[in-house]
């Protein structure tokens, strides 16, 4: 059962409890390259020195990353607009 927002979106758990006071960045490839997870590799590599938190949605395609580096909150889908 889809349950919907009074908006008429889907409602997506989140995980708002881990979320820090730092900066945030939202990573997400769309439905069109969310399949590579080199590419997801690849970006927390390159936020891991950067006093931000990474959020990184995959689509719901991928799982078992392992660890990636930084240690981003790793999600199948976000609440986009509330967490922008």
């Amino acid at each position: 059962m889809i349950v919907l927002d009074t908006h008429g979106r889907r409602i997506i758990k989140f995980p708002w409890e881990r979320l820090t006071d730092k900066p945030l960045i939202y990573a997400s490839m769309g439905t069109r390259q969310n399949d590579e997870q080199h590419i997801f590799h690849t970006i927390a590599g390159a936020c891991k020195d950067i006093d931000a938190q990474l959020v990184i949605s995959t689509g719901g395609n991928l799982t078992g990353f392992g660890t990636l580096a930084g240690n981003p909150i790793v999600i199948p889908y976000a609440p986009q607009p509330e967490l922008l």
